[in-house]
């Protein structure tokens, strides 16, 4: 999955105050691409973010939360 294209209806809210979900920062790297996933609301008290080399597996790990 190219993380330029990551449905945005495939990231589940966030489980600490159920904003959704957004994708902060994509770059390229030393010929990898870093995905972050992020709460979206600047006033979360966790502010959980999710980093991973490959957009699926940022997806994965995001909505893996309860």
């Amino acid at each position: 999955m190219d993380a330029r294209k990551i449905d945005k209806k495939a990231l589940r809210c966030c489980p600490f105050c159920g904003a959704p979900a957004r994708v902060v920062r994509l770059e390229e790297r030393y010929a990898a691409t870093v995905c972050q996933i992020a709460c979206s609301n600047a006033k979360c008290v966790v502010s959980p973010r999710t980093i991973a080399l490959e957009a699926e597996r940022a997806v994965v790990e995001w909505n893996r939360r309860p």
